[in-house]
């Protein structure tokens, strides 16, 4: 008795038998390989989402300040100072300040004090001329909006040949703060601002 020989295969199926079981060996390890991937990225997009809006978002703030300054003529030997105070906030996120909170913002004109040459100069201990409160009058609060930009305007009236500092204080609950200063002198010719900034 002569036993049974199988039939060959024609080349196409075996190349087509070779693919199948290749995909069915592939195909586990790709879906494996994918869950991971979404789970992966899940994970990134959470890890973001709580950097953004714990580590550096809703208790941490920053707004950048800047200080403007123009001369305008009054009366006499009068100056119109017309001060701009801008403010940024740089976040994707938003800042109130509340004035219930003793949140602050003001703008302080102090005169520059007297002192001996080659000492050193502390402008916060000048004489005070005025201390104008940025806070909106009609608002319980100030609220920056994630990358806005804002500018308030403070007019002060100086003598010509006043040397005063301006220093723009924005302050949340007494401890933490942001703060820009210059110092000038009002010049009579052409209503010229003479401006150190820092």
């Amino acid at each position: 008795m002569n036993p049974q020989r199988k039939p060959r295969l024609p080349v196409e199926s075996k190349q087509d038998a070779l693919k199948a079981g290749l995909v069915t060996r592939v195909t586990p390890i790709v879906e494996l390989v994918l869950k991971l991937a979404s789970i992966a990225a899940i994970g990134a997009a959470g890890c973001w989402g709580w950097y953004q809006f714990n580590l550096g978002g809703n208790n941490g703030w920053m707004v950048n300040l800047s200080m403007t300054t123009k001369v305008l003529p009054y009366k006499d030997d009068l100056r119109l100072l017309v001060v701009h105070v801008n403010s940024k906030n740089p976040r994707n996120s938003t800042i109130e300040f509340i004035q219930s909170e003793h949140d602050s913002y003001d703008l302080t004109v102090r005169k520059l004090p007297d002192v001996k040459s080659g000492k050193a100069l502390d402008i916060d201990k000048g004489e005070l001329i005025a201390k104008i409160d940025l806070m909106p009058s009609d608002s319980l609060s100030y609220i920056f909006l994630p990358n806005a930009e804002f500018d308030d305007m403070a007019t002060v009236v100086l003598p010509v040949g006043s040397v005063v500092s301006l220093s723009a204080l924005l302050a949340k609950k007494d401890y933490d703060f942001v703060r820009t200063c210059q110092e000038f002198c009002v010049r009579d010719q052409n209503f010229i601002v003479s401006q150190l900034r820092w």
